[in-house]
This record gives structure tokens, sequence and C-alpha cells, in this order.
């Protein structure tokens, strides 16, 4: 017999069929609480391209169901960088945010009440704890890529985010890693401080060496991961 299968009836199908039931802050909640959030909570899609909110906004906590959203900044005259990735099960907090946050694939998001929050992390330890370890996790990959923009080569910037996005983004098959690429190529680039020309040239130099396949410029699947670990200067 499964888990899902024991529990009672009360929660929300939408709760039990998610695949994200067992990860990141629904982990840890209570029966009692997720039939609250089922009940109370709000899903939408965004397509692909797609602004979920904007900086200076001020948001609701959503959960990522599925697909991957980038965060970005603004400078007054309109440029802008992307500053970091989210993906499936992160929860994007409640706050005056920071940052403008867009899908980058087709998504899935999970609003949550701000006082159904509130009011779940003042009785239950495990989710306030869940959502502090996001936060370190999320502190831990910005310095990574402080170092990666700051000391490694263009052929290792690459290959670490083509290490980041099939570790965290895809589906194994065959013992094998396998995933759409969630940035274009300009996005990549932006990412990454690199021009276009020089993100593709060491896309092509990755799949020349034999250490991942590239299928109509955006489906990327891994041959080795230890290479592809080794590429990245890790």
């Amino acid at each position: 017999m499964t888990k899902i299968a024991t529990e009672p009836v009360e929660i929300a199908a939408k709760c039990l069929a998610c695949h994200i039931r067992y990860s990141g802050i629904c982990a840890v909640m209570s029966v009692e609480e997720l039939s609250e959030v089922g009940r109370r909570t709000i899903r939408r899609t965004f397509k692909a391209g797609t602004p979920i909110f904007f900086e200076g906004d001020n948001v609701r906590a959503k959960n990522i169901v599925k697909g991957v959203v980038h965060l970005s900044k603004g400078l007054s005259d309109g440029r802008q960088q992307i500053v970091g990735l989210q993906f499936s099960s992160a929860l994007l907090p409640a706050r005056i945010s920071q940052v403008t946050a867009q899908a980058a694939t087709d998504s899935e998001l999970c609003a949550i009440p701000n006082a159904l929050l509130n009011d779940i992390l003042g009785r239950n330890p495990k989710v306030e704890d869940a959502m502090y370890k996001q936060t370190l996790d999320e502190l831990d990959q910005a310095r990574h890529w402080m170092l990666s923009v700051g000391r490694k080569t263009a052929f290792e910037k690459v290959a670490s985010l083509i290490l980041m996005f099939v570790t965290k983004a895809s589906s194994t098959s065959g013992g094998g890693y396998k995933c759409d690429l969630p940035l274009t190529r300009a996005e990549i680039a932006d990412f990454l401080g690199l021009t276009v020309e020089t993100v593709s040239r060491n896309m092509t130099k990755l799949r020349a060496s034999g250490i991942i396949q590239l299928d109509n410029g955006r489906t990327v699947a891994v041959n080795s991961l230890s290479l592809l670990k080794k590429a990245s200067g890790d």
C-alpha cells in the first residue's frame, strides 16, 4: 500500500496528486495543515516568458509546483540581470519583492494566503526549519555563482550551469540525465556574463567532447555526469 493511499480523504485531491507533496514545506506539514492548504490555496499556470510578479510588488507566498522561475533585478535605465533561478518545490516568500520573477518554462505555482502560512509557521516548527534550509541553500548557491562568474573560465561556467539544470530540473532515463534547457542562449549569456556566441561555442565544445548531447538546441542529455562535473571545475 502506498503512502498516499493511507492518508485521510480530507486532504484535497490536488495535494494528494501533487508531485511535490513530499518535497519542500509540504513534506513536513501535518495532515490537518495540508487539508487546510488544499482548501485555501490557489493554483495558477504561467506560460514561459510570463511575469509572475515585479520588483517592488507586495507578493503572496508562492510554492513552485512545476517549472523553473528566473529572478532578475533592474537598473534605472532599464537594464536587467538574471540573479537567480528557482526550481520545483521552492517557496517564493511573501514580502515586498526585491526581484522580478518570470516563468522561464511553462510553470505552475500554488499561492498560499499569508495569514495561513504565518499560522502554520506559528504551530509547526518543521515548516520554519524547511524554509530556513531553503534560505541557506540559496545563499550557498549565490556564493557558488559568485565564484563561478568571478573565477571560472567560460567553458567551466557553461558546464556549471548545465550541471545545475540537469541535477535540479531533469528526468533520469537509463541511468542518465536529460532536460530541456529552461533558459535561452541569450538568457544563459546574461546569467553568466558572457556573449551568446561564447555560450554557443562552449556548448558545442561540450557536445564535441562527448560529455553531452544536444537535440534541437534545447534538449540536453548528459553522457557522463562525472565528466560534466570535472568540466565545471568543481
